[in-house]
C-alpha cells in the first residue's frame, strides 16, 4: 500500500511542482515555427511547455519536478524509491499528451524536426536528471545530497523567474535569481569545512549554480534562433559563434549579478564555522556511508 501510494504521489506532486509555473500561465502551448498550423488564438492546453521559447522551461520543469518527485515522498515516509518511477511516469505521462496534441500539426522541415527531436530529448532526460538528484538528497549520504542538492539550486531561479511572472509580480522577477543564494549556501553547509580539504567540493557547486542562467539563456537563444533554420547547414557553424557568445555576455558581472552566489559562499562559511566552533559540527564521517 505504502508503494503504491509513493507511486502516486511521486506522479502526482513530481508533475504538478515541476510544470507549476506554466500551469499558473495557463499551460497553453506555444505558438511555434515547428507546428504553425495551429493559430495563436486557438492554441491547445498541453502537459508540458513546449516550443523553442519553452525549453528553458522544460528543462528546469522536469529537473525540478523529478527531484520534487523524490523528495516529498521521502518527507512523506511513503517511499521515495516508487516516488522515483511514479515522477517518471508522471513525466512520461506528460509528454504522451503533449506529443498527441502536438504531433498532428508538426512541420516536416529539417528545421522543426530538429527542434521537436530537442525538446522531446528535453523531455526525457531532465526527469531523469531531476530523480538523480532527488535520490542524492533522499540518500542521507554527504556527497550525493551536495551533488543532488547543486542540480535543484542550479534550476531554482530559472524555475522561480517564470511563476513570478506568472502570478502578475513582474516587479520581482529579476530578483528570482536571488533564491539560488539560500539554496547554494545549504549545498555548501552540507559539504562542510572539516576537514578543510572539503573546500574543495565547494568549487563544482559555486560554479554549476553560478553559470547555469547563463547556460539556459545561451540555450533559450540556439533554440530560437536554430527553429527558424539558422541552425542547419552553413548557418550552424554562425548558430554555434552566437550562442557562445550570449553565454559569454551573460556570464559578464555586468550582465548577470554574482553577488548571491557570493552571498551563499559567505553564508555556507560563516554557518560551517560556528557549527565547528561550537562542537555541534556534522561534516565528519556519514554514519549511513559508514554503514555501507
Amino acid at each position: 500500500m505504502r508503494s503504491l501510494l509513493g507511486l502516486i504521489v511521486g506522479a502526482v506532486a513530481g508533475w504538478t511542482v515541476g510544470v507549476l509555473p506554466w500551469l499558473v500561465d495557463g499551460g497553453r502551448l506555444q505558438v511555434s515555427s515547428a507546428w504553425s498550423s495551429i493559430e495563436p488564438d486557438e492554441t491547445p492546453w498541453v502537459a508540458l511547455p513546449f516550443g523553442e521559447y519553452a525549453l528553458g522551461l522544460l528543462i528546469v520543469s522536469g529537473g525540478i519536478g523529478g527531484a520534487a518527485g523524490v523528495v516529498i515522498p521521502r518527507l512523506l515516509r511513503i517511499g521515495h524509491h516508487t516516488g522515483a518511477i511514479g515522477a517518471l511516469a508522471g513525466f512520461a505521462g506528460a509528454l504522451a499528451q503533449t506529443w498527441d496534441v502536438v504531433g498532428p500539426f508538426r512541420e516536416e522541415t529539417d528545421a522543426a524536426v530538429l527542434l521537436v527531436v530537442v525538446l522531446v530529448a528535453a523531455a526525457v532526460t531532465a526527469p531523469v536528471l531531476g530523480v538523480l538528484a532527488g535520490l542524492g538528497i533522499a540518500s542521507g549520504r554527504r556527497w550525493s545530497q551536495v551533488a543532488g542538492g547543486t542540480v535543484v539550486a542550479a534550476m531554482v531561479g530559472s524555475w522561480t523567474a517564470p511563476l513570478v511572472l506568472a502570478v502578475g509580480l513582474d516587479g520581482l522577477v529579476h530578483r528570482a535569481h536571488w533564491l539560488l543564494a539560500p539554496a547554494l549556501a545549504v549545498v555548501l553547509a552540507r559539504a562542510g569545512v572539516r576537514p578543510v580539504w572539503h573546500l574543495l567540493g565547494w568549487v563544482v557547486p559555486v560554479v554549476v549554480v553560478t553559470f547555469a542562467q547563463p547556460f539556459f539563456t545561451a540555450l533559450s537563444y540556439a533554440a530560437v534562433y536554430g527553429s527558424s533554420g539558422m541552425g542547419s547547414g552553413a548557418g550552424l557553424r554562425e548558430l554555434i559563434d552566437s550562442t557562445f557568445d550570449v553565454f559569454t555576455a551573460a556570464s559578464h558581472p555586468s550582465a548577470y549579478l554574482l553577488a548571491p552566489p557570493a552571498v551563499a559562499v559567505a553564508a555556507a562559511l560563516v554557518w560551517s564555522i560556528a557549527q565547528t566552533l561550537s562542537g555541534r559540527d556534522h561534516s565528519g564521517p556519514d554514519p549511513v556511508s559508514e554503514r555501507g
